[in-house]
C-alpha cells in the first residue's frame, strides 16, 4: 500500500481543490446571469444551437440512443444532420439536454469545460514540465478564465466548448512515456479520442489553431528539454486514430461541404503590423477593443462583432513574462547571479525558429492586402473561413503556460511562488468579474418558448413536421429574427432558416419549389420537402442537391417527417467508415478500461 501523504502535502492538495472550486464558482457566477438574462434573453447564436439541441432531443425520444441522426426535417425544409460540420448530436451539451433545458445544458457545459481547462493545464504543467503545484494552479486558472471561451459561450458559440480540451490534449502528447509502450499507446489513443470529440461536437473552426497552440507549447519545452520526436509521433498516431473513430461523420461532412463551398466571403484583417500588435496586445491583456477594431480592422463584409475580439487572459501573463525577461537579461549582463540557479541546457535554435514562425501565423493570416487575401482564399480548408481573427486563440495556452513557467523557472520569482500565484489568480478573477459585458446583456434571443417546449416534450409525444413556414414582415419580405429556427416547436420547418452551411444570407440554399405550406402537398410529382440525402450523396440517390421527395417516395417522406430513419443509398466508403468508427470507438473504450485496471492494480500493489 502507498504511504499516506504528509500533512503538508495533504494541505496543499486541499488548497488546490479549493482553488479549482473557487475559480469554477467565479466562472459559473459570472456566466449564470446570461443563461438567460433577467429579461429571458441569451446570445444571438443560441438561436442556432438551442433549437438544434431540441431537435436532437426529439430524435433521441423518437428513436433511442442507437439510431444515427443522418437528417433533420426541422430546418430549411429538410437538411443533413450528421453531415453538418456544426451538428453536435454526439456531444456533452446534447447529452445534458436530455435531462435539463437546453439553455441550462449550455451553462453546465461552460462550467464543466472551464473546469476541464483548468485540470488539463494543471496536468500539462505538472507532468510534462515538472512545475510545482502553485505555478501549475496559476496556469490552470489563467486558461480557465480566458475571455475567448467565456464570451463565446455567452454569445452562443456552443460548438467551441471543446476548445477547453486543448491543454488535456497537450498533456497526453507531451507527458514523458519513460520507455513504457503501454503508456505511449494510451497517450496516443486518448489524444485521438479528444481530436475525434472535436469533430463530433462541431469544433471544426478551431481545430487547427487549437492544435497549433499545443504545438507551440511543445516547441517551448523542446528548446531546453526532451526533443520533439515523441510528441510528433503521438500527434501523428492520434490524428490517424481520430480519423478512424470520426470517419462516419467526417466523410459525409466533407461531401456536404464540397457541394456547398463557402469561399466567397472576403477576409477582414489589419494593414499595419504595428496596429495589429497593439490591437492584439490589448485584446489579450486588457480587452474592450471593439472601438479600436472599428478603426484598424478593414475588409469585412459583415460587422466584426465584439465576441470576435475577446481573448483576454488578464494582465497577469504580461507582468510575469515581462518580469522573467528583465530578470533573465540582468543575469546575462552579470548584474545578478543567484546562487543555486539551475544549469541550462543549450538552446535548440531550430526549435526556437519554428516556435517564432508558429506564433507569427495568426499575425500573418490577419494581415490585410488584396493579393494576400486572394491567396488565402485559394488554400483548401482555409479558404472557407469568413475571418481569421479567431486564430488569435492560439496564444491562450502558450501564455498561460508561459506565465506559470516564469513563476517556476526564474529563481527570484520562484521564492514567492505561492503568494504570487494567489495574487495572480485573484487579479485574473477580479478582472473577469469587473469586465464590462453590457453587449451580452442586450442580446435578442428569447429562450422561454423553447424551454417550455422542451419541458412539454419530455412528458408528451414527439411532434413531427407538417408544414414549411416562413417569417415575413408586413412588406412580405422574409425576416431574419433570432428565434426563427424554433418553428419545429409547432411542427414547422423554417424556410428562412438560420443555417451557415447555405451562407449567412442563405445565398446558397437551393429553394427550387419549396414554399410555405403543407409538406405533403404534391406539385409536379414532388412533395413540398427536400430529400436531404441529395445534399450529401446525390449521385448514389439519383438526384441533385436541393431535390424534393418525389411522389414515389411517400413512405420515405412519412418516416422523415416523423423523425424516423428512412432508406437512402450511401457509397461503399461510407459503409466502411461506419464500421470503422464503431469498432474504433469500442476498441478505444476497451483499451482505456484495460489501462485503467492495470494502473489500479499497480497502485494497490498487485502485479
Amino acid at each position: 500500500m502507498r504511504p499516506a501523504p504528509e500533512r503538508s502535502e495533504a494541505r496543499e492538495l486541499g488548497l488546490l481543490g479549493l482553488c479549482q472550486l473557487g475559480l469554477a464558482a467565479v466562472f459559473g457566477a459570472v456566466s449564470w446571469p446570461f443563461f438567460p438574462t433577467e429579461r429571458g434573453m441569451a446570445g444571438h447564436d443560441y438561436g442556432y444551437f438551442l433549437p438544434q439541441l431540441l431537435d436532437g432531443f426529439l430524435w433521441y425520444r423518437a428513436n433511442g440512443p442507437w439510431e444515427v441522426p443522418w437528417f433533420s426535417p426541422s430546418f430549411c425544409g429538410g437538411v443533413p444532420a450528421l453531415a453538418n460540420p456544426q451538428n453536435l448530436f454526439y456531444s456533452v451539451p446534447q447529452a445534458l439536454s436530455l435531462g435539463v433545458a437546453p439553455i441550462r445544458a449550455a451553462w453546465l457545459t461552460g462550467v464543466l469545460f472551464a473546469w476541464l481547462g483548468f485540470l488539463g493545464s494543471y496536468l500539462l504543467l505538472r507532468r510534462a514540465f515538472g512545475a510545482g503545484r502553485a505555478p501549475s494552479a496559476l496556469g490552470g486558472g489563467l486558461f480557465m478564465l480566458n475571455g475567448f471561451f467565456l464570451h463565446r459561450m455567452l454569445i452562443g458559440h456552443l460548438s467551441f466548448h471543446a476548445f477547453m480540451l486543448s491543454p488535456l490534449l497537450g498533456f497526453f502528447l507531451l507527458r514523458p512515456w519513460e520507455g513504457k509502450r503501454l503508456r505511449f499507446a494510451l497517450d496516443a489513443v486518448a489524444a485521438g479520442l479528444l481530436l475525434a470529440y472535436w469533430l463530433y461536437s462541431g469544433m471544426v473552426h478551431l481545430a487547427l489553431p487549437a492544435v497549433a497552440g499545443v504545438l507551440a507549447v511543445g516547441l517551448s519545452r523542446s528548446m531546453r528539454g526532451p526533443g520533439l520526436g515523441p510528441m510528433l509521433s503521438k500527434l501523428f498516431l492520434a490524428g490517424a486514430w481520430a480519423a478512424v473513430v470520426s470517419s462516419a461523420k467526417l466523410l459525409p461532412a466533407l461531401a456536404f461541404v464540397e457541394l456547398f463551398p463557402r469561399g466567397d466571403y472576403p477576409l477582414p484583417g489589419v494593414r499595419s503590423l504595428l496596429e495589429q500588435l497593439l490591437f492584439l496586445g490589448r485584446a489579450l491583456f486588457a480587452g474592450g477593443v471593439a472601438g479600436l477594431a472599428e478603426r484598424v480592422v478593414v475588409g469585412a463584409q459583415f460587422r466584426v462583432e465584439p465576441q470576435e475580439l475577446e481573448y483576454g487572459v488578464s494582465a497577469v501573463p504580461l507582468l510575469l513574462l515581462s518580469a522573467a525577461a528583465v530578470l533573465g537579461l540582468r543575469r546575462r549582463l552579470g548584474l545578478a547571479a543567484p546562487s543555486g540557479a539551475p544549469r541550462r541546457r543549450p538552446l535548440r535554435g531550430a526549435h526556437l525558429a519554428a516556435l517564432v514562425a508558429l506564433l507569427c501565423l495568426p499575425l500573418l493570416l490577419n494581415h490585410h492586402s488584396p493579393g494576400w487575401n486572394a491567396f488565402l482564399k485559394s488554400v483548401p480548408f482555409l479558404g472557407a473561413s469568413a475571418n481569421f481573427l479567431r486564430w488569435y486563440c492560439l496564444y491562450l495556452l502558450p501564455l498561460s503556460v508561459g506565465a506559470a513557467l516564469s513563476l517556476e523557472r526564474v529563481p527570484e520569482l520562484k521564492r514567492f511562488a505561492l503568494p504570487l500565484c494567489a495574487l495572480g489568480l485573484a487579479a485574473a478573477a477580479v478582472q473577469t468579474v469587473l469586465y464590462d459585458r453590457s453587449y451580452y446583456r442586450e442580446q435578442p434571443y428569447e429562450t422561454k418558448r423553447l424551454t417550455e417546449a422542451h419541458s412539454r416534450f419530455r412528458q408528451g409525444m414527439v411532434p413531427g413536421i407538417d408544414y414549411v413556414v416562413a417569417r415575413v414582415g408586413p412588406d412580405g419580405v422574409a425576416m431574419s429574427v433570432a428565434n426563427r429556427n424554433e418553428a419545429l416547436i409547432a411542427s414547422g420547418s423554417q424556410l428562412n432558416c438560420y443555417e451557415p452551411m447555405f451562407g449567412y444570407r442563405l445565398e446558397k440554399l437551393p429553394l427550387r419549389t419549396l414554399e410555405p405550406g403543407q409538406v405533403r402537398e404534391l406539385s409536379s410529382g414532388a412533395f413540398n420537402l427536400k430529400n436531404p440525402a441529395c445534399y450529401v450523396y446525390p449521385k448514389e440517390n439519383g438526384c441533385s442537391p436541393g431535390d424534393h421527395f418525389t411522389s414515389a417516395q411517400r413512405d420515405e417522406l412519412e418516416r422523415f417527417v416523423q423523425r424516423k430513419p428512412f432508406a437512402f443509398r450511401v457509397p461503399v466508403r461510407q459503409r466502411v467508415a461506419n464500421w470503422a468508427s464503431l469498432l474504433g470507438l469500442v476498441f478505444s473504450l476497451g483499451f482505456l478500461g484495460y489501462c485503467g485496471a492495470s494502473e489500479a492494480r499497480r497502485r494497490l500493489g498487485g502485479r
